[in-house]
């Protein structure tokens, strides 16, 4: 991950990620953010999907649905906070057992 962010995506400000370049994601897909807690386990902060990606290759996803218990570490996230940035991955799937 480069980069999280704020940004309004015309429905209200969402949290982004400006992802590098990979071969894993193309435009549309749905993707789910996870975070590596003090423990070492990857937790669920949120869906979303991919919304562009640049002609330099780099990713933009944004998360559409945040898990109400992980909010703080997604709002710190979007402020770009270098520990959370670095602790956070967004992957090209949704898990099966999300319940909205």
């Amino acid at each position: 991950m480069i980069k999280g962010m704020l940004r309004d995506m015309g429905w209200g400000p969402t949290t982004a990620c400006l992802l590098q370049p990979s071969n894993l994601f193309s435009h549309g897909i749905a993707v789910s953010f996870y975070h590596l807690d003090q423990d070492s386990f990857e937790e669920l902060i949120g869906l979303g999907t991919i919304t562009n990606i640049q002609a330099d290759g780099k990713i933009l996803a944004v998360m559409t649905d945040r898990v109400e218990a992980q909010g703080a570490i997604a709002s710190q996230l979007a402020d770009n906070n270098g520990d959370v940035v670095r602790k956070t991955v967004v992957k090209p799937h949704v898990p099966c057992d999300w319940h909205t």
